[in-house]
């Protein structure tokens, strides 16, 4: 198989894991919606004269730029983080310990 045959199941594991990614954390009706899209479109797609697997194809394109918004946000999310997960456990050795009573 040449041409996009060969590539349908990594584009459907891609738009798997991009749902994933996109509704990890709020398990909403936004996964049942963005499910539903995506086999209209499919539907639309093929009935106006692509291939099934062309169809899957633009679909994986359309949900990946439709997920780099998100994508972006959580990975900045994490690398403001991650420096501080490295840093507190050292820091807490470090920092003087305040212990405030209720007369003060």
């Amino acid at each position: 198989m040449f041409g996009m045959e060969a590539h349908t199941m990594f584009f459907v594991k891609a738009i798997a894991f991009l749902l994933l990614l996109m509704t990890l954390g709020e398990l909403t009706t936004r996964c049942y919606c963005w499910a539903a899209t995506g086999f209209l479109l499919w539907g639309v797609m093929t009935s106006v004269g692509l291939s099934s697997d062309d169809a899957v194809a633009a679909i994986a394109a359309l949900l990946f730029v439709r997920a780099l918004p998100m994508l972006y946000k959580r990975a900045l999310t994490l690398a403001a983080t991650y420096p501080l997960a490295l840093i507190l456990p050292i820091a807490k050795h470090i920092l003087p310990k305040y212990t405030i009573t209720e007369e003060n």
